[in-house]
C-alpha cells in the first residue's frame, strides 16, 4: 500500500511540507467533521484511519456518531497510546 494514495486519504492539520491534494468531497467533509468533533489534544479518527495505524497504535472505541452533513453515523475512535 502507498503511504499517501491522497484520492483516499485525507489529513487535517500541518504535517510537513505541503503536498498537493486530490481529495474528494465526502472525505474532506468527514475529515472536518471528526477534527470538530475532537476536544483539545484528542486525536480522533474514522474506522478507515483506525485501520490504517493500527500496527503502531491502540484505540479507544467511542462508538458510531452522527456528523453534520453526513448521511450515516460514522464510527469513531480516540488514539490513546502508542503500541512497539
Amino acid at each position: 500500500m502507498e503511504l499517501f494514495d491522497m484520492a483516499r486519504r485525507t489529513t487535517v492539520g500541518h504535517v510537513g511540507r505541503p503536498v498537493k491534494f486530490l481529495g474528494d468531497g465526502v472525505t474532506v467533509n468527514v475529515a472536518a467533521r471528526v477534527a470538530d468533533y475532537a476536544r483539545p489534544s484528542e486525536v480522533l479518527v474514522s474506522e478507515a484511519a483506525r485501520a490504517c495505524c493500527s500496527e503502531g497504535l491502540a484505540f479507544t472505541a467511542i462508538g458510531p456518531t452522527a456528523l453534520k452533513g453526513v448521511a450515516e453515523p460514522v464510527s469513531l475512535f480516540v488514539a490513546s497510546r502508542a503500541v512497539a
